[in-house]
């Protein structure tokens, strides 16, 4: 009989112990979701996981972790970086204060200070990946897929928007060497050494040139997987073309966006200034003559037409442009400006 008692009651003990177990390892149905989400991202299934971090943020809008992995999981599947922004700054919407956190510390730093503003960036990071340490994340699936481009790329840009450039760059080259038609990895290595990552100081340029060179490098390798991709081609041309001792790249690069648009008015004014520049005149008359066709209504344009034609002999015709500026001109000065020259030019014979 004491020894049925015993049984009972270790019976009864074990079976408490095991409750209590239970009922601490209980998740929430939201948890389990989550898990769910990460086992899928964890085995690159980029689609499944997104899909699941969206159920996550409909049933719990307050979850900022969902937000941050539904942006990972969709920066894998597309590389898109305005989506992976668009995603992020949903959260703000939970918390407005986390719109300074998302703010790269360098727009809201009042002078220049290196050493405050490491300090910010570091501050910045340790609070994001509070949220939801999204490098650890990638990290455990690259663990599991070593293979996959897209992962990298993932955990590359990651580390570019916490600062951590150098990481990043490496993060790159493995999604490049995985992928060498991987454009969105070239053009964001390319942004890894424009950010002088090598940390050059001094007056010794050796890294600063190899930078140049090598962001200069990485975003032609992006250009000759997509000619049409505008965004890369400003990239580039700001990078290095836009000074004046190089007008002949200048010319080619500014050719190569005018071919996939040809009213870009930015485009065409700076490859009209190369020409002259390269007394390439009836080149800067074709300029401006498209600048004329697409947007008719502006003087200075005009003016640039008429100038050209008068450097190339034709002033009858560059006169006739002047008198046309001046007559849709609508600023009192520069009226002036444009009679001044066609007074200039009707003195000369």
């Amino acid at each position: 009989m004491k020894d049925r008692f015993w049984v009972f009651r270790i019976a009864v003990s074990m079976l408490c112990l095991l409750m209590i177990i239970n009922g601490c390892n209980s998740k929430t149905a939201i948890e389990k979701m989550i898990d769910k989400g990460n086992a899928k991202f964890e085995n690159a299934d980029f689609a499944d996981a997104a899909k699941t971090f969206s159920e996550v943020i409909k049933n719990d809008p307050d979850n900022l972790k969902a937000y941050f992995r539904f942006a990972s999981a969709n920066l894998c599947l597309e590389s898109n970086i305005d989506k992976f922004w668009k995603t992020i700054y949903r959260i703000t919407v939970v918390d407005p204060s986390l719109n300074d956190l998302l703010r790269d510390p360098t727009y809201s730093q009042s002078g220049y200070s290196t050493d405050k503003l490491q300090k910010n960036y570091m501050i910045r990071k340790e609070k994001l990946l509070k949220i939801s340490d999204e490098i650890s994340a990638f990290t455990n699936a690259i663990s599991k897929n070593p293979d996959n481009p897209k992962l990298y790329f993932g955990r590359g840009y990651w580390h570019f928007m916490l600062d951590d450039i150098r990481e990043a760059a490496k993060d790159f080259s493995s999604a490049i060497k995985l992928d060498n038609t991987f454009e969105k990895a070239f053009i964001w290595r390319g942004n890894c050494y424009r950010s002088g990552y090598r940390d050059y100081t001094g007056f010794s340029y050796t890294d600063y040139y190899e930078n140049q060179f090598r962001t200069e490098y990485n975003y032609r390798r992006a250009i000759q997987i997509n000619p049409k991709n505008l965004q890369t081609l400003w990239s580039l041309w700001s990078h290095n073309y836009s000074y004046a001792d190089r007008p002949g790249s200048g010319v080619e690069i500014l050719s190569s966006i005018i071919a996939v648009d040809s009213t870009d008015r930015y485009a065409l004014l700076n490859r009209a200034q190369y020409r002259i520049n390269l007394k390439d005149y009836k080149g800067a008359m074709h300029d401006y003559a498209l600048l004329v066709k697409n947007f008719p209504e502006n003087s200075d344009y005009w003016v640039g037409l008429g100038l050209q034609k008068i450097n190339l002999g034709m002033k009858q015709e560059g006169m006739k442009d002047l008198r046309k500026a001046l007559a849709i001109c609508k600023d009192k000065y520069y009226m002036k400006v444009i009679q001044g020259m066609i007074d200039k030019n009707t003195s000369v014979k």
